[in-house]
């Protein structure tokens, strides 16, 4: 067992006692959002230790085993580039970009080897789309370059496994939120990347273990518009819940069941199986975080059943905070946040049901 992995076993045990220019705008937001993914990806890999699930689940990282199916969501659980419309009134304008690069230099995340970059050009068809994907290794380009030729449906989500580490993704519009839904936890990280000659945008996915493309039960983004979809064809439930820190977007996919929360200014996601949720889990344990050694900082969430009303919530900590509100399918989405040493958030939560009864669930 080496340093870190003893603190970071230490630190589980502690916790569980967009600027505009207007100079080539898509140039500074794509060089700003490149930079940023690197940031985040960088960060999310070196203050791993420093983030705990208490209470409901265990996270792989921390070598805890995880009593619900909840997890901080993947490394490269990142922003797209933020939504920026052509210039040009035709979908189609040749000096919009219709082809985009993948840099990956050669490794994912710096961890398993892979292509130092991957290539991929749009080209309209009529209703269809031919997508050349070019993947290559070394400065060999020649003899180091795989190509290989695809076809999808103009304006609809498409996405292709490449081998045994990697996805490719095109997502109509300009999202600004976008993760995949796994059936088992392989670690990826994703790459954006903006195809605006056809209002898309391309996301290559890769997997830190071998066949995560093959565990794959979906995807879901968020668009400029706020709106959530998944890969499926759903409109996606949810809804932004504000609290003094923070604002809290909160969405519910049934079809891929999964529920999970996207802190705005925090960043990271946080997301649970809907199959192993109840009300009763929001009450003890919550998704710790700290930062560069600072204060421990606990958020809680859930969605109680359509028709809840008169929320009673008691914190653990009193100078915590919580808030509620309504999706689209009825669910009423809950999220509470203390800066506390405690794990706890809440202790105890109740409400009236659609049927007029009171449930209550206590720590």
């Amino acid at each position: 067992m080496n340093d870190l992995e003893e603190r970071l076993r230490a630190d589980f045990r502690q916790a569980t006692a967009g600027v505009e220019d207007t100079v080539d705008v898509e140039a500074a937001l794509l060089a700003g959002q490149r930079a940023r993914s690197s940031r985040r990806i960088a960060r999310t890999a070196g203050v791993a230790a420093l983030v705990a699930v208490a209470g409901l689940v265990g996270w792989g990282a921390l070598r805890a085993a995880p009593v619900l199916g909840g997890h901080p969501d993947p490394l490269g659980t990142i922003s797209a580039v933020p939504n920026t419309p052509s210039t040009s009134s035709s979908p189609y304008v040749p000096t919009d970009p219709m082809s985009a690069t993948f840099e990956l230099g050669g490794t994912i995340n710096g961890q398993v080897p892979s292509y130092d970059s991957v290539g991929v050009t749009v080209k309209a068809n009529g209703d269809q789309m031919d997508v050349s994907v070019s993947m290559n290794k070394g400065t060999d380009k020649a003899a180091g370059t795989i190509l290989r030729q695809y076809s999808m449906t103009a304006g609809a989500f498409w996405s292709v496994a490449l081998d045994k580490h990697l996805v490719l993704s095109i997502v109509p519009g300009r999202p600004t939120w976008f993760t995949q839904r796994d059936s088992a936890n392989k670690g990826a990280v994703t790459y954006p990347e903006p195809l605006t000659g056809i209002n898309a945008t391309a996301y290559l996915t890769g997997y830190i273990q071998s066949g995560g493309p093959d565990t794959v039960r979906g995807f879901l983004w968020r668009g400029a518009d706020g709106a959530a979809q998944d890969s499926l064809g759903n409109v996606v439930p949810s809804a932004d819940v504000a609290l003094k820190d923070d604002t809290y977007w909160i969405y519910r996919d049934a079809a891929l069941d999964t529920i999970g929360v996207v802190p705005k200014k925090g960043g990271g996601a946080y997301s649970f199986n809907l199959s192993d949720l109840t009300a009763k889990n929001m009450v003890h344990g919550g998704m710790g975080n700290r930062v560069n050694g600072g204060k421990w900082s606990w958020t809680q969430f859930g969605a109680l059943p359509p028709g809840a009303h008169d929320i009673k919530v008691v914190l653990a900590d009193p100078d915590g905070e919580w808030s509620s509100a309504t999706l689209s399918d009825g669910w009423v989405a809950v999220v509470a946040h203390a800066i506390a040493k405690t794990t706890d958030v809440i202790t105890s939560i109740s409400y009236t049901g659609a049927d007029g009864r009171v449930a209550t669930f206590h720590s």
